[in-house]
């Protein structure tokens, strides 16, 4: 599709005089227009999701072609000029303009200007990150917490944990899981574990190393539940129970793996377990099941 975009900031300008030239650079290409895109009356300081040629940029596609009378008809600002050009550039399309003959396509000069494209937009990049840290750093020296607390919205809240407080307080009372009254509720379990510690309702998680001081004192219970063959999953919620805890299945996995007795009882007795339930033979791994 080869189209023509005429735009004038007055309804008092002629549109025919850009048509008129848009006519004849497309005829000296060996080309006809498709089909006329007109933004009448409005400036070229708008940005191009408020015109027509809007539209027209997100239609366009490989080989198509777009011929205005200048760079200036596609806008008035020059960051706004070379987005609308590299877009063009990456879409595959090209660009002709009649009065200062430019011509956006497989040549010479696209390339520069995509070398062009490029270092402005590292620049601004930069700009915006050096404006973005020194704003930070005047906030944190006049004594002002930057982001936001832990488990809270931008607004202060967290919507759906602040109305189903009652329903998570009792339901944590009742020992259900976090993962579990995150589903009822509707929000990601990180979401409600964090509230449940900035709200007080709950201390923060044990770390790996709290966890298996935790364990430590009751190693006995541990290899008692070893001992009468339990895999992970059942030691866990066989040891929860008894010591009124909600440690997951790896906090066990690791406590007993990182203890040698442990490990190897567990090692030996499930190997066993195995043996006899494929009927004798032997198996040549170490399971852990």
């Amino acid at each position: 599709m080869v189209y023509g975009y005429i735009r004038v900031s007055t309804d008092k300008q002629d549109t025919e005089n850009q048509k008129s030239g848009v006519i004849l650079k497309a005829e000296s290409l060996g080309l006809s227009i498709d089909s006329y895109i007109t933004d009448d009356g409005i400036s070229g300081t708008k940005e191009p999701e408020e015109r027509k040629l809007g539209k027209l940029l997100k239609k366009i596609k490989e080989g198509d072609v777009i011929i205005t009378s200048e760079l200036s008809r596609l806008g008035r600002k020059l960051f706004m000029i070379m987005r609308i050009l590299e877009h063009c550039m990456n879409v595959g399309a090209k660009v002709y303009t009649v009065k200062d003959g430019y011509e956006l396509g497989d040549n010479i000069q696209s390339k520069v200007l995509a070398f062009a494209f490029s270092l402005a937009a590292e620049i601004e990049r930069n700009m915006i990150s050096e404006r973005t840290k020194e704003a930070l750093k005047r906030k944190k020296n006049a004594g002002m917490i930057l982001g936001r607390p832990i488990g809270r919205t931008r607004d202060g809240g967290n919507p759906k944990c602040e109305k189903n407080r009652d329903k998570i307080i009792a339901l944590r009372k009742q020992r259900v899981s976090i993962s579990a009254i995150a589903r009822i509720i509707k929000v990601h379990r990180l979401t409600l574990s964090a509230y449940l510690v900035s709200s007080g309702l709950e201390a923060s998680k044990k770390t790996p190393i709290q966890k298996q001081a935790i364990l430590e004192p009751h190693r006995e219970i541990v290899k008692d539940a070893i001992q009468n063959g339990l895999n992970y999953k059942e030691i866990r919620i066989r040891c929860n129970k008894q010591l009124d805890l909600e440690l997951s299945e790896s906090s066990y996995r690791t406590f007993i793996s990182k203890r040698v007795e442990l490990y190897d009882m567990f090692t030996e007795i499930h190997q066993g377990i195995r043996i006899k339930a494929n009927g004798g033979m032997k198996v040549n791994k170490r399971y852990a099941s």
